[in-house]
């Protein structure tokens, strides 16, 4: 069975994690867009944190904030500035479990499938939009 939360104590403030909400699978896009060409192209390919680093760079820690919660906090309420503070002072050990967490909460083939179809959307619709203003430019 599948868990349904994780908790962590970051800092000495305490998190959960959960499957994903829309918001936050929003804010993820925003961070994996520019990355879109990085990501690996077959299954031998495994996601793993050293992986994760690379494709994130300086955006790796906004990236583990954004899956997590602030507890007694709702999604909408997160300082992911706050959160970022909190995990830049935790061990690597704790920050994996956070990234390994995040793949036992969410089926990520279904989440790297939608970020394809949402990014494929958006290509096809900035392409229209070009072919739109060179018709009428």
């Amino acid at each position: 069975m599948q868990p349904v939360s994780k908790n962590y104590v970051l800092n000495g403030n305490h998190y959960f994690q959960e499957e994903l909400k829309f918001i936050q699978f929003k804010e993820l896009l925003d961070l994996l867009l520019p990355l879109q060409n990085a990501f690996p192209k077959s299954e031998k390919e495994s996601m793993n944190i050293d992986l994760l680093i690379k494709l994130f760079g300086q955006n790796f820690l906004r990236a583990v904030a954004t899956v997590l919660i602030p507890e007694g906090k709702s999604v909408r309420e997160r300082d992911i500035e706050r959160m970022m503070e909190d995990l830049e002072v935790e061990s690597l050990g704790k920050i994996e479990a956070v990234v390994a967490d995040f793949f036992l909460l969410n089926d990520l083939h279904s989440h790297i499938g939608r970020i394809t179809k949402i990014m494929g959307m958006l290509e096809g619709n900035l392409g229209a939009g070009r072919e739109k203003k060179k018709s009428t430019g």
